[in-house]
């Protein structure tokens, strides 16, 4: 809900009823209250303040959020950011759907940041960010009873001292040959016929503003779509990086990277999460991890007398993750059967995967699984 005015270039927006309900926050029900304001100037260039404030009635605490973004270079995506926060944020963003909200998937945060981003010439963007936070255990909050019944051993809080970090970041993003059109003063992105290819480096700075880490961060990752001709589409991405430091041993696990667990008989993110990983892994050394997907939509199943007529697609795929410190080398694969489907204007598509790993035991509710594909129509294809 909201309010817009084109000619004055303003833009109201402020959550829904629905949005303001929280009854699985921490501790229980959370009332969340938040919106944002945009102004559009007649150059283009853009101020945007937004924010959102949420009260626990369990703990008694309050907790928000204020950010303000200016896209000052409406040409070269030039845009500088601020962010003041306290509230309770997720160590791992992307795990298995109980891992996500249990519990012991949560610590407090209480942070500054400011970032800048612009692209310096067509296809090479650079984003530079201070982070500086104080992160605490949830321990001792009073939490809701629920969830200890919901989510077992997953739910009880890390209890660790508290800590405070203050990271800076580079992260370059490289589109080879991007093509793009311009309307008035704001540049449009049309795409790649080449791989993205990004490097985000982290430097941990110890005394700064009392910061107790001390470590660097390398990660490389890399990433395409590819539409064949008559054969279906391709999806991939592929990501090598390490922590560096006299004592690595010493780095907290909320820095680490993750590796998310599989949920049983449901088909994950293909390019981003594996079908068949028994748990959830973390490190602070190296690592290399790669995923893929081909679908080949109508290009095998429909050349097929009578099966054609049952409108179903075939996909084939893997990944890869690979952490010698962990003595970690599990490699999978899958094929499966899709078919799309409409709900209203969205359209939709169900698959079926049987999951391989070469050489390895696989549990029985990793072999097969069930997933549910979505069409974006804004980037003109699907989520995966």
């Amino acid at each position: 809900m909201g309010y817009r005015s084109r000619k004055r270039g303003i833009s109201l927006y402020f959550d829904p009823l629905i949005a303001q309900f929280r009854p699985f926050g921490i501790g229980g029900y959370r009332h969340n209250l938040g919106g944002s304001v945009t102004k559009t100037f007649d150059n283009d260039q853009r101020l945007t303040l937004d924010g959102y404030v949420n009260y626990g009635f369990a703990n008694q605490d309050v907790k928000g959020e204020l950010s303000l973004n200016y896209r000052y270079n409406p040409r070269r995506f030039g845009d500088v950011e601020w962010a003041y926060g306290d509230d309770y944020m997720m160590v791992n963003t992307y795990e298995s759907i109980l891992g996500t909200f249990a519990r012991g998937n949560f610590a407090r945060r209480r942070y500054f940041t400011v970032a800048q981003r612009m692209e310096w010439f067509n296809g090479f963007y650079v984003r530079t960010s201070l982070d500086f936070s104080e992160r605490s255990s949830i321990a001792g909050l009073v939490m809701d009873t629920w969830s200890d019944d919901l989510f077992g051993a997953l739910n009880p809080p890390k209890d660790f001292p508290t800590y405070t970090v203050a990271i800076a970041g580079v992260q370059v993003l490289i589109r080879p040959f991007q093509r793009y059109i311009f309307k008035r003063n704001r540049k449009f992105i049309l795409g790649s016929d080449y791989p993205d290819i990004e490097v985000d480096y982290r430097w941990g700075i110890p005394g700064l503003f009392g910061s107790n880490v001390d470590y660097h961060q390398l990660r490389i990752e890399s990433r395409d779509f590819i539409q064949w001709p008559r054969m279906g589409y391709s999806e991939w991405s592929a990501g090598a990086g390490s922590f560096f430091g006299a004592n690595l041993d010493s780095i907290r696990f909320i820095e680490h990277k993750f590796f998310r667990g599989s949920d049983q008989r449901l088909f994950s993110m293909p390019t981003a999460s594996f079908q068949a990983l028994d748990s959830t892994y973390h490190t602070a050394r190296a690592y290399v991890e790669l995923y893929g997907i081909h679908h080949f939509q109508g290009a095998l199943l429909e050349r097929i007398p009578l099966l054609n007529r049952l409108n179903l697609e075939s996909a084939v795929g893997g990944s890869a993750v690979f952490i010698p410190s962990l003595g970690l080398q599990h490699v999978e694969t899958f094929v499966g059967l899709e078919r799309v489907f409409r709900i209203n204007k969205q359209l939709m598509k169900w698959g079926i995967y049987r999951v391989f790993t070469p050489g390895q035991t696989i549990g029985s509710g990793f072999q097969w699984k069930a997933g549910i594909n979505i069409y974006d129509s804004y980037r003109g294809r699907w989520l995966y």
